[in-house]
C-alpha cells in the first residue's frame, strides 16, 4: 500500500479547507466520525445477548420480562440518532473526496487516489454496518416482545372461550331443565339451538 503523496496531490487541487480536509481523511483512511453515544440499559443489553446466542425460548422470555417497552422504544431512538449523526458528520468530507477525482483524473496520482478511496469506503460501510447491526438487533427484540404480547393475548382469548363456552353449557342445561319441567316445544327448540352453537364452538377450537 502506497502512501500518497500529499504535496503533489495537493497542488493538483484546489487549496480549499474541504480538499485539505479530505486529503487528511485520505491520508488517515478513516472518517472522523461521532461517537456513538447511544447507552444500552442493563436488561437491553441482557436481552440482546441472549438473541445473539441463540438463548433458549424459556431463557428469552424471562429476558423480554425485564424490558420495558418504553426503555425498548428509547434504546431504539437513540441508536437510531447515532446513524443519523454518523451520516450527518461524514458526508461533506466524503462528498469532498468524491469531488477530487475529476482534478486527478489525468495526474499519475489517480491510483493512489482511487485505492487510497477505496480503503476508505471499506471502513465508512464497516462503521454503517456497526450502527445498521446496532439497530437491526434492537428491532429483533422490538418483534420478539410482540411475539410474545401476541402468544399472551392468544392464550387470554382461549381462556375467554372456555369461559363463555362453560357459561353458553350452564344456559343450555337450564334450558333443558325448563324445558323438561314445563314440557315446551319452545324451550325444546331453544335448547337444541344452544347444543349446536356448543358443537359449533367446539369444531371451531378443534379444526378451523
Amino acid at each position: 500500500m502506497r502512501a500518497l503523496d500529499r504535496t503533489a496531490i495537493q497542488a493538483a487541487l484546489s487549496t480549499t479547507p474541504a480538499s485539505i480536509e479530505a486529503l487528511d481523511v485520505l491520508q488517515a483512511g478513516a472518517v472522523n466520525a461521532p461517537t456513538p453515544t447511544a447507552i444500552i440499559p442493563a436488561p437491553v443489553a441482557a436481552a440482546l445477548d441472549g438473541l445473539h446466542r441463540a438463548a433458549p425460548e424459556p431463557e428469552m422470555t424471562i429476558l423480554m420480562a425485564a424490558v420495558s417497552p418504553a426503555v425498548l422504544e428509547q434504546t431504539l431512538r437513540a441508536a437510531q440518532a447515532d446513524a443519523r449523526a454518523f451520516d450527518v458528520a461524514t458526508k461533506p468530507v466524503l462528498q469532498a473526496v468524491d469531488a477530487m477525482e475529476q482534478p486527478l483524473a489525468s495526474t499519475p496520482y489517480r491510483r493512489d487516489y482511487f485505492a487510497a478511496r477505496l480503503r476508505l469506503q471499506a471502513q465508512r460501510y464497516d462503521a454503517e454496518a456497526s450502527l445498521n447491526q446496532s439497530i437491526g438487533s434492537v428491532y429483533g427484540l422490538l418483534v420478539r416482545r410482540n411475539n410474545l404480547s401476541a402468544e399472551r393475548h392468544h392464550r387470554r382469548s382461549q381462556r375467554f372461550f372456555f369461559g363463555m363456552l362453560a357459561a353458553q353449557a350452564g344456559v343450555v342445561l337450564s334450558t333443558l331443565a325448563m324445558a323438561a319441567q314445563r314440557r315446551s316445544l319452545l324451550w325444546a327448540v331453544a335448547a337444541v339451538a344452544g347444543c349446536t352453537a356448543i358443537a359449533f364452538a367446539v369444531y371451531v377450537y378443534l379444526f378451523v
